[in-house]
């Protein structure tokens, strides 16, 4: 937020009236990424390739297995917590019908 309006208001008046010190605001703007945010990132890629080779039809559990047939060590709670974020579910399968009709 305060990146956008710097262009029309100064930094230090932003900062006061949100409540922030200007430090504060440019430690987090210039830092870089966690080490878990990159891996989230790049477990969150191999899981949307997974997930659309099989079609959109596989959900967590056996994503997660499908990951670790690859060799990447992984949590199924992970797996879950990164599709739900990222609102990847898995297509309904239709109810079988009935062979035949019994009435």
């Amino acid at each position: 937020m305060i990146k956008e309006l710097s262009r029309e208001h100064a930094v230090r008046d932003l900062c006061e009236f949100l409540g922030v010190s200007r430090s504060g605001y440019y430690a987090w703007h210039e830092a870089k990424e966690s080490a878990r945010t990159q891996a989230n990132r790049e477990m969150l890629k191999q899981i949307k390739e997974v997930f659309q080779a099989k079609r959109e039809r596989y959900g967590s559990p056996r994503i997660t297995q499908e990951l670790r047939r690859r060799g990447r060590l992984c949590n199924h709670k992970r797996v879950e917590r990164l599709m739900r974020e990222e609102r990847a579910q898995s297509a309904e399968q239709p109810a079988p019908e009935a062979a035949y009709d019994a009435k």
